[in-house]
């Protein structure tokens, strides 16, 4: 099922969304999500800075099947770049919840469970198929286990600082000590910042998102940039 993208490059940013996908999707065009505090591209407040640029839509995989939603894109006046506004509960260029994304990860690299266990696990049992069975699902999945295996190191390093940042103790560990195991090592480092913040886990990977342009359950390609 696909989506009605923009037909120009927009920078991702998330704003904190406590309501759940269905209600984002009944309000259309009216969702309202605040502006950035300052512009991506020129610096400026984002409330002077940022102008609306219309939507486009894309759809979300929740427990009840796919919802179509749509995403606000703002336009810098001065570099006349742009900017899309993702409700937290979302992944960039995915249409599985974050927290569907999160929990599958956790069933399998903390439970063991098998990939269609995760799966079916995270998505549930619906009228829509049965997520374990489905291909391109399960391909997801293989790449998200992929990029925390490959990136495992980078965001353990990160994570700690956000963790020193909440005046946490971290101990940077020895290159040995999570040979093989960073994936698990970078769930319970972001479950240690979820409640070091006292946010949400959505709340807080969407700061996360923001600060580094990527994030270890994003399955990107890019490696995380040095924040402003």
């Amino acid at each position: 099922m696909s989506s009605k993208l923009p037909g120009f490059p927009t920078t991702i940013r998330y704003v904190s969304y406590r309501q759940t996908v269905e209600e984002y999707s009944a309000l259309g065009k009216e969702i309202f999500l605040a502006k950035p505090e300052e512009c991506p591209y020129c610096r400026k407040p984002g409330e002077s800075c940022l102008i609306g640029h219309g939507f486009y839509s894309r759809y979300a995989f929740s427990l009840t099947g796919f919802v179509r939603i749509f995403i606000r894109v703002l336009k810098c006046k001065r570099t006349r770049r742009y900017v899309s506004l993702h409700p937290s509960f979302l992944l960039p260029y995915h249409q599985y919840l974050f927290s569907m994304v999160l929990e599958a990860l956790r069933s399998r690299i903390l439970d063991g469970r098998t990939m269609t266990e995760s799966l079916r696990l995270a998505a549930g049992a619906t009228g829509n198929g049965d997520p374990g069975a489905d291909r391109p699902v399960y391909q997801h999945l293989q790449g998200w286990l992929g990029s925390l295996r490959t990136r495992g190191g980078v965001w353990v390093g990160l994570l700690g600082s956000f963790l020193q940042s909440f005046g946490e103790l971290f101990v940077s560990p020895r290159p040995d000590e999570h040979a093989g195991n960073s994936s698990a090592a970078v769930l319970a480092l972001f479950d240690r910042c979820v409640a070091a913040s006292g946010l949400t886990s959505e709340a807080f990977h969407a700061q996360l998102f923001n600060r580094y342009g990527s994030s270890p359950f994003a399955a990107l390609r890019s490696v995380p940039r040095t924040p402003p």
